[in-house]
């Protein structure tokens, strides 16, 4: 699956939270690379802003368990095993699942219910 790491965040401004991925700070950077930015200096440690070839935006960041929001009780980066995805659909979603296939676990929330996705 082709995509380009994005170092620009216009082409997310309007984005949100459309699930949850488990997976280690290793895995994430042997297969997409480091982070596109050390994230926003208060909820977010580090993100990672991908467009993929049909033009889905799809973001990739912890929220508010590192050390820019909780200070030295948060988590360094390396040691985060639960991140968010954004973008503008689950579309980016399923991008993320497919990139990460077996690598990760998935969760996913349709009508403000938690549930796993089957990793092909």
């Amino acid at each position: 699956m082709k995509f380009e790491k994005l170092t620009q965040t216009f082409k997310t401004n309007g984005s949100h939270f459309q699930g949850d991925i488990e997976i280690t700070w290793d895995e994430i950077v042997a297969v997409i690379g480091n982070p596109c930015h050390d994230g926003d200096g208060y909820k977010v440690d580090a993100e990672w802003v991908l467009e993929f070839e049909d033009g889905c935006i799809a973001t990739l960041y912890n929220w508010k368990d590192g050390k820019n929001y909780c200070g030295d009780q948060g988590y360094d980066v390396k040691e985060i095993r639960h991140w968010h995805i954004g973008g503008f659909s689950q579309d980016a979603v399923d991008k993320v699942h497919v990139l990460f296939g077996n690598r990760a676990d998935f969760v996913c929330w349709k009508n403000n219910h938690r549930s796993y996705k089957e990793v092909a």
